[in-house]
């Protein structure tokens, strides 16, 4: 830009250059087609390049992305691609290590519920009934989140009977046992996390803030070996035709990434086979409806070889 007092010329830091070492929000990300050229080096690396008015320069952009955008026309359509719903080239969107598709799907109960949750504020009873409407909410989606477990749990039997466990030993994955990072995540709000309060928001920056300055987690050789397996997988699957979106080895960059922060979440300064496989589920959640296979998210085989 040009500078008002002295005539000359001066760079003016865009929002991944004030973002960095922090998070970039960018909302409707749609409306931007200009920029998405631009943002393939900035995200890729982690700089950006400014050539204008005989200055020459090259900025840091070290900040993680998180971008919301609507499909075309306003209504998601399940018979295209991401690509095509969101104009969207897949060299862009393959930047992103998670992408989560979020339907308005018409429910009776739910749209009671988060009516309510809505009106409560602006009615009698204040508090009160914001707070009642809360608890109703949450635990209708508890109770959504118990029927997918159902599923998964059906799943993971019929799995158990064919040659998923000979897969399974095959990496050295044995998840018969393991508790899905959704149920760790959820929350009790009849029971046992009744009176659940979150962090204060000053002390969730400062545990933010000494997580990324001092830990620092490694992978162990059995944690690469199950995330080398899941990425083997989607790879034997997209080569099959299974998929409309290529994998590239960014997948696997996106789960070390993953697993990392698992592990830094709970300041550990190693990443084990658990961190992991909570990484593979994030990333099957996010590969259920960007994909055109829906049996990518029912389960992880752990070989890493040609889908049945």
């Amino acid at each position: 830009v040009k500078d008002p007092v002295s005539g000359g010329y001066a760079f003016e830091a865009g929002a991944m250059v004030l973002s960095d070492g922090g998070v970039c929000c960018v909302d409707e990300f749609d409306k931007m087609p200009n920029e998405h050229t631009a943002l393939l080096e900035a995200m890729e690396q982690q700089s950006v390049s400014v050539a204008k008015a005989g200055l020459t320069a090259t900025l840091p952009a070290r900040a993680a992305v998180l971008a919301a955008a609507n499909p075309v026309a306003g209504v998601y359509n399940r018979s295209k691609t991401v690509h095509e719903n969101l104009k969207m080239s897949p060299a862009l969107l393959s930047r992103f290590d998670l992408c989560f598709i979020l339907l308005d799907t018409p429910d009776e109960e739910l749209d009671d519920k988060l009516s309510r949750h809505v009106l409560a504020p602006h009615g009698t009873g204040g508090t009160l009934r914001l707070t009642e409407a809360r608890q109703h909410l949450l635990a209708h989606r508890a109770h959504s989140d118990s029927e997918d477990d159902d599923e998964e749990s059906r799943v993971k039997r019929r799995n158990a009977g064919g040659g998923a466990s000979q897969s399974q030993r095959g990496s050295g994955v044995n998840d018969s046992n393991r508790v899905s990072l959704k149920r760790q995540l959820r929350l009790d709000v009849n029971g046992t996390d009744e009176e659940f309060a979150p962090l204060p928001r000053g002390l969730m920056r400062k545990y933010i803030a000494y997580a990324m300055a001092y830990c620092h987690p490694k992978l162990t050789p059995p944690a690469a070996k199950v995330l080398q397996a899941y990425y083997l997988e989607l790879r034997a699957r997209s080569a099959a035709g299974a998929d409309v979106t290529p994998v590239t080895p960014r997948q696997l960059e996106s789960l070390c990434r993953l697993a990392e922060a698992r592990a830094k979440v709970e300041l550990r300064e190693v990443v084990t086979v658990a961190d992991a496989m909570d990484a593979v589920e994030i990333m099957q959640e996010s590969l259920k409806e960007v994909m055109s296979g829906r049996a990518l998210g029912k389960g992880f085989s752990g070989r890493g070889g040609k889908p049945n």
